[in-house]
């Protein structure tokens, strides 16, 4: 099976297009594949489409399907994902009015959306929702997740996760206290042993509190990951993921986070 098509979540992508944003997503991982071409049966009567024009990139590319293709690629569909862009924008203004007059939600947010949107390839409405729940916390205007999967009409499990890797991406400090109260809870979850929560606990105390990460659950599920290599109470990535309800990609960054630091200060997993 190719990489391109395999999801994290297990066995090949299922996706879904957004209608209104264009986007193709997997049902599964809540990924962006990749962004349709025009739908709209007007477009596809219009004899301009029977020859080949692309409206969508604004020219004509001509009427090899095979060259049509290529460019299409190249380009990556520039103006439906500038459109994106603009959408986004406004729907993080019109989620952060429905819950605080303060801009600085506004402002922090959009930033934060034009920031990460491309390297985490999400639909646009979670990603946005995800935005805007990380400018409220970060600037400790309250707001649960249930409220903003009522105001957003997103549901909850797909921007929390999405918020999640967003907190690893962001130079915050690395809650390490709060990570070692949660590995005992993700250890007897997925059933590992004391020997292992030791150890993963004893990592943790090595590293020093200035450094910066992903969420605490994500840590714990991570120290706990590369404490339990090479024993027969090994657990995956997978697993943990699960147990945390936790998308498996953000578990995979957690993991490689922890790896940088550990190489940082020569820390040991033995």
């Amino acid at each position: 099976m190719d990489s391109k098509d395999t999801c994290p979540s297990g066995g090949k992508h299922n996706p879904i297009t957004d209608d209104e944003t264009g986007e193709k997503i997997c049902r599964k991982c809540g990924n962006v594949l990749g962004i349709s071409e025009p739908t709209d049966p007007e477009y596809k009567d219009r004899p301009e489409a029977k020859e080949g024009k692309n409206f969508a990139l604004g020219t004509w590319i001509g009427k090899n399907k095979k060259e049509r293709k290529k460019v299409m690629k190249s380009v990556k569909y520039v103006e439906r994902f500038d459109v994106n862009l603009a959408k986004g924008k406004e729907k993080i203004e019109t989620y952060a009015k429905a819950i605080t007059p303060q801009t600085i939600v506004i402002e922090r947010a959009t930033e934060l959306f034009t920031k990460v949107r491309r390297k985490l390839q999400r639909n646009t409405n979670a990603l946005t929702a995800a935005c805007v729940l990380y400018a409220c916390r970060q600037y400790k205007i309250p707001i649960s997740p249930t409220k903003l999967a009522n105001i957003t009409h997103v549901k909850k499990g797909k921007f929390t996760s999405i918020y999640r890797e967003i907190y690893g991406m962001e130079d915050t400090p690395l809650p390490l206290d709060k990570a070692v109260n949660k590995v005992r809870l993700v250890a007897s979850k997925v059933g590992l042993s004391e020997k292992i929560v030791r150890k993963a606990e004893k990592i943790l105390e090595k590293i020093p509190s200035s450094e910066t990460g992903s969420s605490p659950m994500g840590i714990a599920a991570a120290v706990l990951f590369l404490a339990s290599m090479g024993s027969k109470y090994s657990v995956t990535q997978r697993q943990l993921a699960e147990a945390v309800e936790m998308n498996p990609q953000a578990i995979t960054n957690s993991v490689k986070r922890l790896n940088q630091v550990l190489k940082k200060y020569k820390i040991r997993l033995s």
